[in-house]
């Protein structure tokens, strides 16, 4: 009997050994999340990126050469500067650096894209709308893992009325362990997608945007750990993008330090312009208030152990008014009218 035990046990440690995670709506981002990013220099090595697949694949990008921070932040499609161009999204996820405005249908069957616009210049907007929506990815998704996805709408960009016509293909090809700047993370899934966008005008083919993808989730966190990708495009060439989470939020959490959602009381709300927002209870030590503007930029920081918080310096406008504690997780999060 003694044996059998033991075989069992054993047996059940393989099967928790390889376990594989499985992502699903929860692991997709809520809105006010606004996780601080580390940006990167690094340029992604397709071929290198490639080959690390597999089952309990241990990825190690603990020396990622992070150049600058910033915040993606995800709001109300509604609360956005185009309300009536998207009724139908669920999500607008602002990344600052590039004042680009991405707007998401999130279900417990996918994540789609709706389309997008990019503040290029005052008075300048590139418009890209999806009438036939980019299934990002499938939920719930699990090692193998798989899609392909046409998607197509009306543009407009550099006072020219645009088509675009694309598709996307992905694999989740592989699953392990993730060691990044910040810490290791475990139950990841690796995502692996080839994506074509060809624009016309007038009908006729102006340029094929390609872009290769790889980020990695975890079933323990929302929204993805790392992003990497390499873009051509018929006029600026090649580039790179690769940035990771500094503040993830968990799906599951593991203590109270790093869990507990708070009905912190701000007032007065509307506030105004260089006055002082009083907090229903004093920071304690260790966090941080974070105001965070509707284009996802940190206007404010501070960490001051005080129940007021300073308005001097925010201009008028709608804001994200947070609550950090010393992990860098989000404990309040609420709007804020100055």
């Amino acid at each position: 009997m003694k044996k059998i035990y033991l075989f069992t046990l054993g047996l059940l440690s393989s099967v928790a050994a390889i376990a594989q995670p499985t992502i699903t709506e929860v692991n997709m981002p809520q809105i006010g999340d606004a996780p601080s990013r580390g940006i990167c220099s690094d340029i992604p090595n397709a071929s290198t990126l490639n080959a690390q697949t597999g089952a309990n694949y241990s990825w190690d990008f603990s020396g990622l050469n992070e150049v600058s921070t910033a915040a993606f932040s995800f709001i109300e499609a509604a609360d956005s500067y185009w309300p009536g161009d998207f009724a139908g999204s669920t999500h607008c996820g602002i990344t600052p650096e590039d004042d680009a405005f991405t707007f998401y249908s999130i279900s417990n069957a996918s994540l789609e894209t709706d389309g997008y616009r990019v503040i290029v210049a005052p008075g300048d907007t590139v418009e890209q709308d999806y009438t036939d929506s980019e299934v990002v990815l499938s939920l719930p998704a699990t090692y193998n893992s798989s899609g392909t996805d046409n998607f197509s709408g009306p543009g407009f960009a550099a006072s020219t009325n645009i088509t675009a016509d694309g598709t996307l293909s992905y694999t989740c090809d592989g699953y392990g362990t993730l060691q990044l700047p910040n810490g290791t993370y475990q139950n990841v899934l690796r995502y692996h997608a080839n994506r074509s966008e060809t624009l016309s005008v007038l009908g006729f083919p102006a340029g094929t945007v390609t872009k290769e993808q790889w980020f990695w989730i975890s079933a323990d966190y929302r929204f993805w750990l790392l992003l990497m990708e390499n873009t051509s495009d018929p006029i600026n060439g090649v580039s790179s993008t690769v940035w990771y989470q500094k503040t993830p939020n968990a799906v599951n959490p593991t203590s109270i330090a790093d869990v507990a959602q708070e009905d912190v009381l701000i007032f007065p709300n509307p506030s105004v312009t260089n006055g002082n927002l009083h907090i229903s209870r004093s920071l304690n030590a260790g966090e941080s208030i974070r105001l965070v503007d509707m284009q996802g930029r940190m206007v404010k920081i501070d960490n001051a152990v005080s129940s007021t918080f300073s308005l001097d310096g925010v201009s008028s406008g709608l804001y994200m008014f947070q609550i950090l504690n010393e992990n860098g997780q989000t404990i309040t999060n609420q709007k804020l009218i100055v």
